[in-house]
C-alpha cells in the first residue's frame, strides 16, 4: 500500500487561517509537491454572524474554492468553533485569552485525530501556528503539538 506523499502539512485552526497566514508559502510549496491543510475548528451550530464574521456553510465553500484555486488538499476535523463551545466566547474580548481548563481537557481528543491523520502519510515539513494574537483556538492548536 502506498502512503500519500505531501511536500508539507499545514495545521490551521480555522478554515481561513492557512490561506490568510501563509498563502504565498502555500503557492510556492504546491509548485514543489502536494500540500495538505488540516483545518481543526470547522463545525458551526448555526449560520450566524459574529462580529462581522459569517459562521456557516459559506466558510466551507470558501475553503473548497481556496483549495482548488491554490492547488492544495484540505481536511476538516469538524471540531466545534470557540464561539459555540462557551457562551462567554461570544464576547470578542473573551476569545483572545488563554484557554480555560475545559478547553485543555479537549486537547487529547484533537491530538489523537491529527496524529492519526499525519501518522498515515509521508511529508517533508509540518507547519503549526504559533498562537500569536491569543485567539483561544489558535493557542489550542499550537498546544496540540506540545510534548
Amino acid at each position: 500500500m502506498n502512503r500519500p506523499q505531501f511536500r508539507a502539512i499545514i495545521i490551521s485552526p480555522h478554515l481561513d487561517d492557512a490561506v490568510f497566514s501563509c498563502c504565498g508559502a502555500i503557492t510556492q510549496m504546491v509548485k514543489e509537491g502536494p500540500v495538505l491543510v488540516i483545518n481543526i475548528f470547522t463545525r458551526f451550530l448555526s449560520n450566524k454572524k459574529f462580529h462581522g464574521i459569517v459562521m456557516g456553510d459559506e466558510r466551507l465553500q470558501e475553503e473548497k474554492n481556496a483549495a482548488k484555486y491554490l492547488g492544495y488538499e484540505s481536511i476538516n476535523l469538524d471540531e466545534l468553533d470557540a464561539i459555540y463551545r462557551r457562551k462567554a466566547y461570544q464576547k470578542i474580548s473573551n476569545i483572545f485569552r488563554p484557554p480555560i481548563e475545559e478547553d485543555r481537557l479537549w486537547l487529547p481528543a484533537i491530538r489523537n485525530k491529527i496524529f492519526e491523520i499525519i501518522g498515515e502519510i509521508d511529508y517533508q515539513e509540518i507547519y503549526i501556528p504559533l498562537g500569536i494574537g491569543w485567539h483561544v483556538d489558535h493557542i489550542l492548536t499550537n498546544q496540540v503539538f506540545e510534548p
